[in-house]
């Protein structure tokens, strides 16, 4: 594949339990990682990372809860989560994100 065009929907997917899976590609100085969860899924309300992230909902519909503040997004909404700020997510729907990370997250293996 070459480095300037990646696709996050087709090949392998990641099973990350609870029905989610996702797929991560790294580049030089961002992480893409498309997520599928299924519907009532509920994240960790503690979950925090040094890397800025924003996201689109590429499918479905969910409730972003960043710090305080909280949204309902569907199909098409995005979201910025600032660096080490407390985020989580409850699936209304079956949804797919796709979240860029900068800088990229050497914590996640590439899929």
């Amino acid at each position: 594949m070459s480095e300037l065009f990646y696709d996050v929907t087709g090949g392998r997917w990641e099973d990350i339990g609870g029905g989610q899976k996702r797929k991560i590609i790294h580049m030089n100085n961002l992480s893409v990682m498309a997520i599928s969860v299924p519907r009532g899924t509920v994240t960790d309300p503690r979950h925090r990372h040094v890397n800025e992230q924003a996201a689109i909902v590429f499918s479905g519909r969910i409730r972003m809860f960043i710090g305080e503040e909280s949204r309902i997004l569907e199909t098409g909404g995005g979201y910025l989560v600032p660096p080490d700020a407390e985020h989580h997510i409850e699936a209304l729907e079956d949804t797919v994100l796709i979240d860029y990370f900068s800088p990229k997250r050497t914590d996640l293996k590439a899929t």
